[in-house]
């Protein structure tokens, strides 16, 4: 158990002068000359933007109280040409924005819709396409990055687990709280199939993780990238988080979304003039071992004493070894022998995350580039994680057409376990027992049997050795691991309503683990053979994947009340998978720490495995006056790791939803909030 003593943000903005949000339409209504009477019905126009800038295709306007109204086109204008009156108030609707209601004094409208957490919690993002949550039918949540940051500066997973009761995190004691391993997250309760246990299988950086409850994490778009890479994310790049939990997801991504799926969207290029922002968070954290009430030193050899350990009935000569032994063990205790090993392997830690954004351009080209650097130290002295984050997003508009690329770069060094063992191994140990020999040097054993020259032995049995003296020599077991990704999509609304997208994602993964130990080690005292002393194990993983896909979104709103909205997506992808191995022992020093000095190679490993898949999913959604709401949701799936006489897999959902709240009898009954 570790707690954190104290926790520091620190957030400092430089905007390059002027305003940091450019006015995508500058309203010369002051010139126009309007000649019209209160009462006459005349054309409404304007533009409806978003906080940066960004013209909004498909927001809704329409007059209060009726159902005459407009949609904006892909430059964001609207035109109302009859039925509005001086002073007529209009709703402004878009998904996930705030609603909002204007009055329309004769002139051209601006209107800028603000995306606030409130109107997060009523949009559904699925990672392929975004819906309302009154005509989504699945079970879905979704928080803001603003909730995720009042609770973690650190691992977002986290916090996800305090703001979902459905989203679980195993507990495993076996690895406590080293920043190395990876925990198991599951969200669709736990697999049947195999004894997959917490409490006995660690996973760590750099292994692979075949647990069978991992739910599906997708980045911006990006499907199927690692739990390490969700866990690293820097907080404050976080827009929202969307957990989907039923059937309707795997009828969106298939057999992979077996256990659900979590979205994950980072913040946007915002538009506006050079803005440059610092993200810091400081931590301190200790261990606490204040649950620990242990024996000490004499008490515990006391009681050893009492439970007749010393004793041995059958033979007076063994009797007598472990009475010596008693008696050496009581000598150490008046001397003042009383270690306290539970604290040995543990330290307190400084741990700090840096993170520089830069961000800016027009409403036509935005651009941000991010750099963040975490370092996570973990409370097992020469354990922890230090990563480098690198991502630069280029989105470009024109017109009807979108183009966007975001590219990310990771690096990440883990040292996954400490030269200190276990802290199970400390708290196996005896306070009587002495870390340094009458020399001041670190003791290799803690107690040796007694044998006598007949035979005789005390009853304890075999050596006890002392787990720190492994820290005197050098050892590794790291694992460092590089990614690149990059994703690039074109988008085209080539008439209103209907939207067309293409995307391309490159993912390249190298994957280094080096674990050695030298013939000093503890693990080899009963080894004689030299060829067999020491040990180098090396693994290279290397991954290489492509995701191409084709959408088709369109969405129609009439009459105000009737909402139409269907989705179509097909994709072909491949990820090839190259692992090589060697194990090499015979390390008589512990200065060789390559895996090429060893004395013999013991054995080499290799595999290689492409795997190939193309699917496609198709979904329809009916929405009334966000009442009543139907959908349709149909996938199929082929791959290569399908058996051979069944390589498709269907997938399919139907749902009904009915929004009681909005009722109007439900209203005057005041039952809800």
């Amino acid at each position: 158990m570790h707690r954190t003593l104290l926790s520091i943000s620190v957030l400092l903005s430089l905007i390059g002068g002027g305003n940091s949000y450019a006015t995508p339409y500058q309203s010369n209504s002051e010139k126009v000359s309007v000649q019209q009477q209160s009462d006459e019905h005349t054309q409404c126009t304007g533009i409806v933007t978003d906080a940066q800038g960004e013209p909004i295709v498909g927001a809704s306007i329409r007059i209060k109280g009726t159902s005459i109204g407009a949609v904006t086109d892909v430059n964001g204008k609207f035109v109302i040409k009859k039925g509005v009156t001086n002073q007529a108030s209009l709703v402004v609707t878009y998904l996930g924005y705030e609603d909002q209601t204007v009055k329309w004094n004769g002139k051209p409208m601006n209107i800028v819709l603000a995306e606030k957490s409130k109107a997060l919690e009523g949009v559904v993002v699925t990672g392929i396409f975004e819906r309302k949550k009154e005509g989504f039918t699945g079970s879905a949540n979704r928080v803001s990055g603003d909730d995720i940051r009042k609770i973690s500066s650190g691992n977002i997973l986290n916090a996800i687990t305090m703001l979902d009761p459905g989203f679980r995190k195993g507990d495993n004691m076996l690895s406590g709280s080293n920043p190395s391993s990876v925990p198991e997250f599951s969200m669709r309760g736990q697999s049947s199939m195999g004894d997959y246990s917490t409490d006995e299988t660690v996973i760590m950086r750099g292994d692979v993780d075949t647990r069978p409850n991992q739910p599906l994490f997708v980045l911006d778009g990006i499907i199927g990238v690692s739990v390490t890479k969700i866990m690293d994310i820097d907080p404050a790049q976080i827009e929202s988080i969307t957990l989907l939990k039923d059937a309707a997801a795997m009828a969106i991504y298939g057999s992979q979304a077996s256990n659900g799926v979590i979205v994950v969207e980072t913040k946007a290029p915002a538009a506006g003039k050079l803005r440059v922002t610092y993200n810091g968070n400081y931590k301190i954290e200790y261990p606490d071992l204040t649950d620990y009430n242990l024996l000490n030193a004499a008490e515990k050899l006391e009681l050893e004493k009492r439970a007749g350990f010393y004793s041995d009935p059958t033979s007076v000569q063994d009797e007598q070894n472990q009475l010596e032994i008693y008696r050496r063990k009581l000598l150490d205790v008046e001397r003042g022998v009383n270690t306290y090993w539970l604290s040995q392997p543990l330290r307190t830690v400084f741990a700090q995350r840096h993170g520089l954004n830069i961000e800016g351009g027009t409403n036509e080209l935005r651009y941000k580039l991010y750099a963040g650097v975490n370092s996570a130290p973990g409370i097992m002295k020469k354990t922890g994680v230090n990563g480098t984050s690198v991502s630069l997003d280029i989105r470009y508009r024109y017109k009807g057409l979108l183009i966007s690329n975001v590219a990310y770069v990771d690096y990440t060094v883990s040292d996954r376990t400490s030269p200190y063992g276990t802290f199970n191994d400390y708290a196996l140990l005896n306070p009587y027992y002495r870390i340094y020999d009458s020399n001041g040097q670190i003791a290799k054993y803690l107690e040796r049997s007694v044998t006598t020259t007949d035979g005789h032995y005390r009853i304890s049995g075999a050596d006890v050795g002392n787990p720190m003296y492994n820290t005197l020599y050098n050892t590794k077991d790291q694992n460092k691991a590089f990614e690149v990704r990059d994703a690039f999509r074109a988008e085209y609304t080539p008439i209103e309503n209907l939207r067309l997208a293409f995307d391309l994602t490159l993912t390249k993964t190298t994957s280094d683990n080096d674990v050695f130990k030298s013939a000093n080690h503890t693990d080899y005292i009963t080894v004689q053979n030299i060829d067999q002393r020491g040990m180098y194990n090396w693994t290279n993983d290397t991954r290489l994947g492509w995701d191409a896909a084709f959408t088709a979104n369109y969405n129609k709103v009439w009459k105000g009340r009737h909402v139409l909205a269907s989705f179509f997506r097909w994709n072909i992808k491949q990820d090839k998978f190259h692992s090589a191995g060697v194990l090499a022992t015979g390390f008589p020093n512990d200065k060789m720490d390559y895996v090429y000095l060893g004395a013999k190679v013991q054995s080499t490993s290799g595999d290689e495995s492409p795997t190939r898949s193309f699917g496609g999913v198709a979904t329809v959604s009916y929405t009334y006056d966000q009442k009543y709401a139907a959908d349709l949701n149909g996938r199929i799936d082929a791959s290569s790791e399908f058996g051979r006489n069944n390589r498709y897999a269907p997938f399919w959902s139907a749902g009904l939803r009915w929004n009681m709240d909005k009722e109007n009898w439900i209203k005057k009954l005041n039952i809800f909030d």
